[in-house]
């Protein structure tokens, strides 16, 4: 499970975990998904974590296996 706030690598804040809509192709066919993200506060950049990573893959690959 991946939290909801956590510390900026970027700067001395938080960042917050995005949750939209995206579609990525995988093997030839396009699925959507929900896309896991943090933002940073302070300075907007966008990142992930290895959770969220996991998450995001999960996603897609669970669909494939359908």
């Amino acid at each position: 499970m991946v939290a909801g706030q956590i510390e900026s690598p970027f700067a001395d804040g938080y960042a917050l975990l995005h949750q939209e809509p995206a579609t990525e192709e995988y093997r030839g066919k396009e699925y959507s998904f929900t896309y896991h993200h943090y933002v940073c506060q302070i300075t907007s950049q966008s990142f992930t974590t290895d959770e969220a990573d996991d998450i995001n893959v999960s996603q897609l690959y669970g669909q494939h296996l359908h």
